[in-house]
C-alpha cells in the first residue's frame, strides 16, 4: 500500500506524477467547491486520461472502470485519523483522509477484510 501525496490547504488542485507498476502516472486531486467535494483525474505516460472521478471513502475509485487503467490495482481514500470525521472536506483531505494505491492483492486483501 501506498499513501499518494497530497499538499493540503495549499491548493485545490494538486497535481503529482507518480511512479505505480514501473509507469509515471499524473495525478491530480481537485476540489470542487460547488459540490463540496474532491475529484480525481489520472493521466497515464501515453496521454489517456480518465477524469473527474468523485472521490469516496472506503471504496475502491475506479472499480467500475478498472479495464480502462493502466495499472493493476486501485485507488482509495481511508482515514489515518479518528478525529477527521466521516467524509472527505477541504480541510480534512491529506490531514486525516489520505488517497492511498492498493496493488491487486492489497485489494483482493482489503475485500476479504470488508466482506466484499
Amino acid at each position: 500500500m501506498l499513501r499518494l501525496p497530497t499538499f493540503q490547504n495549499i491548493s485545490s488542485k494538486n497535481l503529482f506524477d507518480i511512479e505505480l507498476e514501473l509507469q509515471i502516472i499524473q495525478f491530480t486531486f481537485d476540489y470542487n467547491y460547488r459540490n463540496a467535494s474532491f475529484f480525481i483525474s489520472i493521466v497515464d505516460q501515453e496521454n489517456n486520461p480518465i477524469t473527474n472521478v468523485k472521490m469516496v471513502t472506503n471504496w475502491p475509485l475506479f472499480e467500475q472502470i478498472k479495464s480502462h487503467l493502466v495499472f493493476v490495482g486501485d485507488i482509495l481514500v481511508l482515514k489515518d485519523d479518528t478525529n477527521a470525521g466521516v467524509e472527505i472536506t477541504y480541510d480534512n483531505f491529506g490531514n486525516g483522509w489520505n488517497p492511498y494505491y492498493l496493488n491487486e492483492a492489497e485489494l483482493d486483501q482489503w475485500r476479504l477484510d470488508n466482506g466484499l
